[in-house]
């Protein structure tokens, strides 16, 4: 992997163990630039299938906003 899977998710972002990019969203990067779904990806890396595919803090914020609508 680009990075070690333990220090991979921070608050603001997710490194791409392909690549070692960072994103918010893993979902959508993972189909275009690597042809993988969500579970493809944490089964080639040996990930949790609670591994996170968005980064903790926008999933707080997203989460926040669907309330409050």
């Amino acid at each position: 992997p680009a990075v070690n899977p333990k220090r991979s998710v921070f608050p603001d972002h997710i490194v791409c163990l392909e690549d070692g990019k960072k994103f918010k969203s893993l979902k959508r990067h993972l189909a275009t630039d690597h042809n993988l779904t969500p579970d493809e990806y944490r089964a080639k890396w040996g990930l949790p299938a609670d591994y996170p595919m968005v980064a903790p803090s926008y999933s707080a914020t997203r989460s926040a906003l669907a309330k409050s609508s």
